[in-house]
């Protein structure tokens, strides 16, 4: 009996090795095929190497990548909190259960995903975005606003956070916080058209209409074919019109070439205005 047990301990780990190399085998392959686009042929390899190794986490994830693609939405999730159960602090299955819960709707689960990402890594630049963008969607703009604070705070040369600020500060009416963030992301990138155009567009808002007059000529001198800035600076010079500081003639020239370059709407503008 006693030389026996040597040999079968060595047999139990040779079985035991085996077994574990046969699930990665099954995962290895399941992962190949996924990144193929065979998702149905890498759910069966992803099915047989949990089979065999219960507890293996990244194949429960990359099973549930599988079925995403595959539209099985309900046993993703169910995956996803798997993998999750058995690395808790893994921000890659964290990170795609959040997505996932926000594209079926779920968008407190959503955000729960997200400020546990934010926990986890307070720097994480993506969480706060993704976060700040599911709560515009759930039309809770003020907190989206905080959020986007704490995004620049940490990234201050982001452009993009300061384009969805600013669009933000527009829906609370925080128009000079809009401006704001609108020049700094001229300061960043001086030849952002869409930082022009919409820094013209607050300024308009607020009537400060020879302001949005050089911003307009501006974003037109970078990009001479963009409708939206002629009908805007159309507008402004009809603005302008009162104070002697531009005419109807100016805005009617703007308005033509917008509709020339294809921009809708204006037909009746241009008919009432413009003779």
């Amino acid at each position: 009996m006693r030389k026996l047990l040597p040999c079968i301990l060595i047999l139990l780990i040779i079985h035991l090795h085996t077994y574990a190399q046969t699930a990665a085998d099954y995962f290895k392959s399941g992962v190949q095929k996924y990144e193929k686009g065979e998702y149905s042929q890498a759910l069966v390899d992803l099915d047989k190497a949990i089979e065999l190794k219960p507890d293996y986490a990244e194949a429960y994830f990359a099973r549930a990548r599988a079925k995403t693609g595959l539209m099985f939405m309900s046993g993703a999730i169910t995956d996803f909190s798997k993998a999750l159960e058995l690395d808790p602090n893994n921000l890659e299955y964290l990170r795609a259960r959040a997505a996932l819960y926000n594209i079926r709707g779920e968008k407190t689960l959503s955000l729960e995903d997200y400020d546990k990402l934010i926990v986890l890594n307070p720097k994480d630049i993506e969480a706060y975005r993704s976060k700040a963008e599911l709560l515009t969607s759930m039309q809770e703009p003020r907190k989206a606003f905080e959020v986007y604070n704490k995004l620049i705070e940490l990234a201050p040369e982001d452009e993009a956070a300061y384009f969805s600020r600013s669009a933000i500060s527009l829906s609370l009416k925080y128009y000079q916080g809009a401006i704001n963030d609108c020049s700094k992301i001229i300061e960043l990138n001086p030849k952002s058209v869409d930082a022009y155009v919409n820094r013209g567009t607050f300024w308009y808002i607020v009537k400060e209409f020879e302001k949005a007059l050089a911003d307009f000529n501006k974003s037109l001198e970078l990009q001479p074919e963009d409708a939206e800035a002629y009908y805007k600076r159309g507008l402004t010079h009809e603005a302008l019109v009162e104070s002697g500081k531009s005419s109807k003639e100016n805005a009617c020239i703007d308005w033509k070439k917008a509709q020339e370059l294809g921009f809708g709407g204006i037909e009746k503008k241009i008919t009432e205005n413009c003779q």
